[in-house]
């Protein structure tokens, strides 16, 4: 079945991507500007209005997903962007959703890598079962950080709805998450 994966990541938590899937699109830009106003809000700037918000928001849709590897399939990506114009600490803040839109069946298992702080760039690498998807999570994780010369902090981690490699490579940091489609996950 076609289904929207609505893949939010903040200015602070490269590797704590929130996912969440939608039966159309409609849905999924609803759940994206969700997303970014409850960022708004907890990174203590519940004083701006919808409007200021709105403002600064940047959607841009039906856009082929432009990146430099090979691994990652075409995914037809629409992002969802927030950009504070008046940070809290002097650090700008952001929110960025990248809406991909997948083919995939209950139960199965998607790897998707990504990287963030040079721009951010997202794409599902595989779908299948969970064992191919870490299989190959690992695979391309460690040849790239084997192949970059500046590579540091490489971590595997485990979360409630996930599984994650990621590492800083000195200039952006790269993740590879292993998540699983429901169903009953989707949001109406």
């Amino acid at each position: 079945m076609k289904i929207y994966l609505v893949c939010g990541i903040d200015h602070e938590s490269y590797e704590n991507v929130e996912f969440s899937f939608h039966r159309n699109l409609h849905l999924a830009k609803k759940q994206a500007l969700q997303n970014i106003k409850d960022n708004v809000i907890a990174s203590g700037n519940a004083e701006l209005s919808e409007d200021e918000i709105m403002q600064n928001t940047r959607m841009d849709l039906y856009k082929e997903m432009d990146n430099n590897y090979k691994r990652i399939n075409g995914t037809r990506c629409h992002s969802c962007d927030w950009e504070n114009p008046v940070p809290k600490v002097g650090v700008p803040s952001f929110y960025s959703n990248r809406i991909l839109e997948v083919e995939v069946n209950n139960g199965d298992f998607l790897c998707i890598w990504h990287h963030a702080y040079q721009g951010i760039d997202i794409g599902v690498l595989n779908i299948g079962t969970e064992e191919d998807c870490i299989t190959l999570a690992q695979k391309t994780s460690q040849e790239d950080y084997e192949n970059c010369e500046d590579a540091i902090d490489y971590e595997i981690s485990e979360y409630k709805d996930r599984w994650c490699i990621s590492f800083d490579d000195l200039v952006e940091w790269r993740v590879w998450s292993v998540i699983q489609f429901r169903e009953a996950d989707i949001i109406e």
